[in-house]
């Protein structure tokens, strides 16, 4: 069986201005229940909500991997 893949985004930001980091909170299709699965600083990654609706759970994890590794090596 397939990986559930996400039907609903929302990004929220968490904690004090200075220390703000956003959460990518999750629903995947058939199902009600929200999910954090991303956790970054704004000012080193960015997300958008419609590049993350319809991939799978590992999919997401790994385009969050692919952007923190650019920022790490590149500053981008």
């Amino acid at each position: 069986m397939a990986d559930p893949v996400i039907d609903s985004v929302r990004i929220a930001s968490v904690g004090p201005e200075f220390m703000c980091h956003h959460e990518v909170i999750v629903t995947f299709a058939g199902s009600e229940e929200e999910k954090m699965i991303i956790r970054y600083y704004p000012d080193e990654i960015s997300f958008r909500e419609a590049e993350l609706l319809g991939l799978t759970e590992k999919q997401a994890s790994d385009l969050w991997f692919q952007k923190d590794k650019a920022y790490l090596l590149n500053g981008t």
